[in-house]
């Protein structure tokens, strides 16, 4: 006699929803900390798309510059859910129009504080989580990246 299957706490579709949910709630808490943003500035990602959770306009996009992942629910790991916004995190070609790289062979090897010297950047991979029945939301950033902060 077979087992019978166990019962899924929750639907593939209301777990959707809550992710959906929880990327509108992080675009609202986003767009109440930054006045001069309106609603078009932060956008959240249909469910299942590839790459970025929250789509930022460009000037979201310097006032924000990061790669966000939001995850709501029962149980998730912050850890493993920045590990994927590295992971999404696209090269870009350096946007700091004082950097020198490529632009005079004399300086090539000079640092940016954008690039680090490589030419291309990535924007900064930040976790921001909720568990259900919590008020609060969390984010997991790089420690680095957080000391740079603080030093700032």
């Amino acid at each position: 006699m077979t087992e019978p299957k166990k019962k899924r706490s929750c639907s593939i579709a209301s777990a959707k929803n809550k992710g959906r949910e929880g990327q509108k709630e992080v675009a609202r808490l986003l767009l109440k900390a930054f006045s001069e943003l309106v609603d078009d500035d932060i956008r959240s990602t249909p469910m299942g798309s590839q790459g970025e959770d929250l789509l930022l306009s460009p000037l979201a996009r310097k006032l924000i510059p990061w790669n966000i992942e939001v995850k709501r629910g029962k149980a998730f790991n912050l850890v493993s859910a920045i590990k994927q916004a590295e992971f999404r995190a696209k090269k870009l070609p350096c946007n700091n129009p004082d950097c020198v790289k490529g632009k005079d062979q004399e300086n090539f090897g000079q640092t940016c504080h954008v690039c680090k010297g490589t030419g291309f950047f990535s924007y900064q991979p930040v976790a921001i989580g909720r568990y259900d029945r919590d008020k609060n939301w969390y984010a997991t950033i790089n420690l680095n990246y957080l000391l740079e902060l603080i030093r700032r």
